[in-house]
């Protein structure tokens, strides 16, 4: 069965960010995976981790700086996810590192974080990540620095930890980093694994921004193939760039590959996007305001009218009806779908 990593548009916009730090025009980067500028504000939507591989890469190469991993991975938590400020709101370290081991495939369908304890050691171990060294190297870095600074949150502003091991080859760059400074670190392992001292696990919670934290309804980990491809065209739609060949490329298959496997499913591709078309077009119709020639258009439709004939063909009536019965306005249409 075909399986499709995901995980949350955030994390490229922290990359994005750190490498605009160093020149690099961030559109463009975004642009070079095919995505629009739009992106960045929809930070819970999910793409493809080889399309999040290649934004990296292309980053590295515009930027030159090998430790863009790190520099986004340190950016401050409280302006994170409400995930995060919820990791950063547990009493002890022990139930934060537990909240972070439960919930990470939430963010990130490829995390595979355990917290294992021995009596004399505890390691925060993060799963093995698919994707080439350089990729791997930035992912496991960003893991690395956002985890350092979730633990300095009980063990102190300077702790580090005394090993560390990585799964990507050695690097000049990451080793004489300041965020491994005095690290005892073993590179080419099978996953990134962080070594913590078990006292440490008891201690408060301290030095945490008073943040309100609203208990956000997460969204359900993506694990089957055509849920998950939902969630790319999602957000290729959201982005402009939800067609065929774009979808295929953005996971990574072939385009031939992409139809065979959803016919196994016994669906094409366009019966997938119009779907998701008209799920994004509900949710949309339920807020007041955006005008249907809007969202037609942000649908990637030429004209209204081909909107409104599709809409009313997989829901049994038109936008503007269907407006009307979300505001309450009449109740005599069966909406379908």
């Amino acid at each position: 069965m075909v399986h499709v990593p995901l995980l949350k548009v955030r994390y490229a916009i922290a990359f994005i960010h750190a490498a605009e730090a160093h020149g690099a025009n961030g559109n463009k980067l975004l642009a070079g995976v095919g995505l629009r500028a739009n992106v960045l504000e929809m930070p819970e939507a999910w793409m493809s981790y080889s399309q999040f591989a290649y934004l990296i890469e292309a980053a590295i190469a515009k930027t030159g700086c090998h430790t863009l991993g790190l520099e986004a991975g340190i950016a401050p938590r409280s302006s994170h996810s409400e995930f995060s400020k919820l990791t950063l709101r547990a009493p002890m370290l022990y139930q934060s590192l537990n909240r972070i081991c439960a919930n990470s495939s939430r963010e990130d369908t490829s995390a595979r974080f355990r917290l294992r304890q021995d009596g004399k050691h505890a390691w925060l171990k993060c799963g093995s990540i698919a994707a080439t060294d350089e990729a791997v190297r930035q992912i496991e870095t960003y893991r690395y620095a956002a985890l350092v600074a979730v633990i300095r949150c009980a063990a102190g502003p300077d702790w580090l930890p005394a090993h560390a091991n990585f799964q990507s080859t050695a690097s000049e760059h990451v080793a004489h980093s300041a965020l491994l400074s005095g690290v005892a670190v073993e590179f080419g392992q099978t996953e990134l694994s962080i070594e913590i001292a078990p006292t440490l696990l008891g201690r408060a919670m301290s030095d945490v921004p008073d943040v309100p934290v609203r208990r956000s309804k997460y969204s359900q980990q993506p694990i089957e193939f055509v849920e998950s491809l939902r969630e790319v065209i999602r957000t290729g739609l959201l982005a402009g760039t939800a067609n065929l060949d774009t979808t295929a490329r953005t996971i990574s298959l072939s385009r031939r590959t992409l139809q065979r496997t959803l016919s196994e499913y016994g669906l094409t591709y366009s019966q997938l996007l119009e779907e998701v078309k008209l799920e994004l077009a509900k949710s949309w119709l339920e807020k007041d305001g955006k005008p249907i020639a809007e969202i037609a258009c942000d649908l990637g439709y030429t004209y209204s009218t081909h909107f409104t004939r599709a809409f009313r063909r997989m829901s049994g009536i038109s936008p503007s009806e269907f407006r009307d019965v979300i505001r309450g306005d009449v109740g005599e249409y069966h909406v379908s779908g």
